[in-house]
């Protein structure tokens, strides 16, 4: 199993953390999750955002080019224990993510409180469960290598949202337990009110590749690291915005392009 996140970020207050290896740093890290749905409080109410804490493996060879802005990570649920043994007074609450980053492209200097409207592009890959064919969605459990742990829980609830895509055919709508490798857009980040602990996220699935069937609950997907996945992602499209990777004898580079239609809105 595993879930990749590619998007455009905020990064801010670098640390060292606690008995790491040479060169790690601690970031806290701001995304773009939506605008608010009322049109009369659109211009008036502050986006909605989403925070996490994240790290990054070697400060020394932070990329500074300016011809990318896609950051790659994985995400998971905050887990106090963990946090705790990388830096001191550190309150999970305050984060509805904890997570990896695995390829910066580009860091840009932004003026105080200025953040991108583009919310990330998820990558997912494990069972489906709950699958609701009325609604098309279905919940995905995906547990992953992240921040050092190795089971690190990310909860997923997608849905393939109505579009004219589909007006005339059928939803690929996985089957209870059937493996698949679906992306979407971030939609929404539910926290447990009591705990404030990541409860969701939902996501808006764009396409879904069906892998096979999970012979049971606790069933493990195919061997399909977020390295690997990250290599082999080719394409992501939603409503205006596509991620492409550009095939060179470097390493894999993402550009962000925005349609004429996007620009139009």
């Amino acid at each position: 199993m595993s879930a990749l996140a590619f998007g455009i970020v905020c990064l801010q207050n670098p640390q060292i953390p606690i008995k790491a290896a040479t060169g790690w740093t601690i970031f806290d890290m701001t995304m773009f999750v939506r605008q608010p749905e009322s049109p009369n409080q659109h211009d008036e109410a502050p986006p909605e955002l989403a925070s996490a804490i994240v790290r990054y493996y070697n400060k020394e060879k932070l990329p500074l080019k300016a011809d990318e802005d896609i950051i790659a990570m994985v995400l998971s649920r905050t887990d106090q224990k963990v946090l705790d043994g990388y830096l001191h007074g550190v309150d999970a609450k305050e984060y509805a993510f904890m997570g990896d980053i695995l390829q910066t492209e580009q860091l840009i200097p932004l003026p105080i409180n200025e953040l991108p409207c583009y919310p990330p592009y998820m990558v997912l890959a494990g069972a489906a469960c709950d699958v609701n064919c009325d609604s098309a969605s279905w919940s995905m459990q995906i547990a992953h290598y992240c921040m050092g742990v190795k089971d690190a829980v990310l909860p997923v609830v997608a849905q393939i949202p109505d579009s004219a895509r589909y007006a005339k055919g059928k939803k690929p709508i996985p089957t209870e337990l059937g493996l698949i490798t679906t992306g979407g857009i971030l939609t929404e980040v539910k926290l447990d009110g009591s705990e404030a602990a990541l409860a969701s996220i939902g996501v808006n699935i764009e396409h879904v590749t069906f892998q096979g069937r999970a012979p049971s609950q606790q069933a493990s997907a195919p061997n399909s690291s977020p390295s690997s996945m990250f290599q082999s992602s080719s394409s992501f499209g939603n409503n205006g915005f596509t991620f492409r990777r550009r095939n060179t004898n470097k390493a894999s580079q993402y550009t962000y392009h925005e349609t004429e239609k996007a620009r139009k809105r």
